[in-house]
């Protein structure tokens, strides 16, 4: 009789936690600000779901901050929390604990917003903000970065407005190479890059003109077609081949000088190699290629109209280069083609 009451005061003593298992929330990652749920069941020692235990959550590294320091398991032993995350990258490792169990471990990411790559439909408007956690540049300045592409040459305009701050638009090929930027080409402190491109994946950025500038923004891929405006400059990449039409508008050249004449941006590396071929029927063409700073590099006149103005430039450093494209004596108009390899 003994051993039978000894024998059932054990089995109706009370259960306790014994253990927490992870259910919900490890090897996570999101963006900074954003939330991650944490969950973990709490077994009792009956190795039964315990409801009612009180679960410490502790950071134990990293920049997450949680909803609450503590929460309760539920009747299936479930208690659930969330954290948020910070930084620009790394990992946060958080502890669970109640009372004597065994504690549960979680490590969540943070995702390094450099290598987010939203998505850009040409025609279409997206919105955007640049906030603290963004990619930050070497200059301080915040950047959110998208891709877009194009299935045939095209004419393109880049636009990025904002009310709140000054835009910048970085413009990369799919490869990362540069091909151009814009600070306020479009009305007041807004930017649009005008681009002649080829077929391709290219990549947006949305940046700032000063440091640590943030705010919503909206961006803007359209194409709007390849012919130039009168004096409209247009960033252009190797590859290209197009038709134009040269008015007898006066623009001004990067050496200060005016003429009728259009002109192309290109960036090229270091040793980097270009060849513009320039002809037209309707007048003698003429090919210069300026550096940044305006001064000239290189330049070549056809013997007359149909005769193909050829120039071939190495460039000496890596550096924006500015390609003119006229006729000899500066003053005559007509359709010309070009072709930039």
């Amino acid at each position: 009789m003994a051993t039978s009451l000894a024998a059932c005061g054990d089995s109706t003593s009370p259960a306790r936690p014994a253990s927490l298992s992870v259910v919900a929330g490890n090897l996570d990652s999101a963006l900074a600000g954003e939330q991650i749920v944490l969950q973990v069941r709490v077994n009792g020692s009956d190795n039964r779901p315990y409801a009612g235990a009180v679960v410490t959550w502790t950071v134990q590294q990293g920049p997450g901050t949680l909803s609450s320091p503590t929460t309760a398991s539920g009747s299936d032993g479930i208690a659930s929390n969330s954290v948020t995350l910070g930084g620009r990258g790394g990992q946060t490792t958080i502890i669970a604990t109640a009372g004597g169990a065994t504690p549960a471990a979680f490590t969540v990411s943070t995702i390094d917003p450099c290598t987010v790559l939203r998505s850009l439909a040409p025609g279409a408007t997206t919105d955007g903000t640049l906030s603290s956690t963004d990619c930050q540049l070497l200059d301080g300045s915040l950047i959110d970065y998208y891709e877009f592409s194009l299935t045939s040459q095209s004419g393109v305009a880049i636009a990025m407005n904002a009310g709140s701050f000054d835009t910048w638009i970085y413009l990369w090929d799919g490869q990362g190479n540069p091909v151009g930027f814009d600070d306020d080409g479009g009305v007041g402190t807004n930017a649009l890059l005008r681009a002649i491109l080829p077929s391709g994946p290219y990549i947006l950025g949305a940046n700032s003109f000063a440091p640590a500038q943030t705010g919503p923004y909206t961006v803007q891929v359209q194409q709007p077609g390849i012919e130039l405006g009168d004096c409209e400059v247009a960033w252009t990449t190797k590859g290209v081949a197009v038709a134009q039409q040269l008015t007898t508008a006066i623009c001004p050249a990067p050496d200060g000088t005016v003429l009728a004449a259009d002109h192309l941006l290109i960036v090229l590396d270091q040793g980097q190699s270009l060849m513009v071929n320039l002809t037209s029927a309707d007048f003698a063409a003429r090919v210069a290629i300026y550096n940044g700073n305006g001064s000239i590099q290189t330049a070549t006149n056809a013997a007359g109209p149909g005769a193909v103005a050829s120039v071939t430039f190495a460039a000496p450093a890596i550096d924006l280069f500015i390609v003119q494209l006229g006729a000899v004596g500066g003053a005559t108009g007509g359709a010309y083609q070009v072709t930039l390899q």
